[in-house]
């Protein structure tokens, strides 16, 4: 792929990747940020992801083909994560829609004719 079909395709991630926002050609210190840029002291392209509270993450290339692939990775990690848990999440409440269903039916089924638990 070209830097261009990369940033595309990573922009097509950008809303389902949770509160993660993805920042192009610069480099901060926001939160919940994973991004590249070029550092002009070291002239290196770094690749970043910020987490809360200044935890920091880099990697850094000498060209930004590199820097734009390691991103390109990164971001496809989280959304194979977030949207992992999601599928569990979903999995697991209709388990337990399936749950409850049962115990309601089991319920049902033990009250006597006045209403009350056997």
């Amino acid at each position: 792929m070209d830097k261009n079909e990369l940033i595309s395709s990573m922009l097509s991630f950008k809303d389902n990747i949770g509160m993660w926002k993805i920042v192009l050609n610069q480099i901060t210190d926001a939160d919940f940020v994973i991004g590249y840029g070029f550092d002009n002291n070291e002239k290196l392209w770094k690749v970043y992801q910020n987490n809360e509270r200044g935890m920091k993450a880099e990697w850094t290339f000498e060209n930004e083909e590199e820097a734009l692939e390691k991103l390109y990775k990164k971001v496809k990690f989280q959304y194979k994560i977030i949207n992992q848990s999601v599928a569990s999440v979903e999995k697991n409440t209709t388990a337990w829609n399936i749950g409850d269903r049962y115990l309601r039916s089991r319920e049902h089924k033990s009250r006597s004719c006045d209403g009350e638990m056997e």
